[in-house]
């Protein structure tokens, strides 16, 4: 088994992020999903980083989504 997760971006002002995170389809390594098996909301207000609009997302509480797939390559 194999996990992907990712910030998502662009979500509505004022929209249901878990449903945004659930329902927002999205293709990697060949894959089609959907939406994020696994989706969080993330906030830490003391983060530092020298990258800051990451900062920013970080600060404002980051919706992450997970994507769990079967990979033959791991053992």
């Amino acid at each position: 088994m194999q996990r992907i997760e990712h910030y998502l971006e662009n979500i509505p002002s004022g929209g249901d992020w878990k449903e945004f995170c659930a329902t927002t389809p999205v293709s990697f390594r060949g894959m089609h999903f959907t939406g994020a098996h696994i989706c969080f909301k993330n906030v830490r207000c003391s983060v530092t980083s020298i990258w800051h609009d990451l900062l920013i997302i970080f600060q404002n509480g980051a919706t992450w989504g997970h994507w769990v797939f079967d990979d033959e390559s791991c053992e």
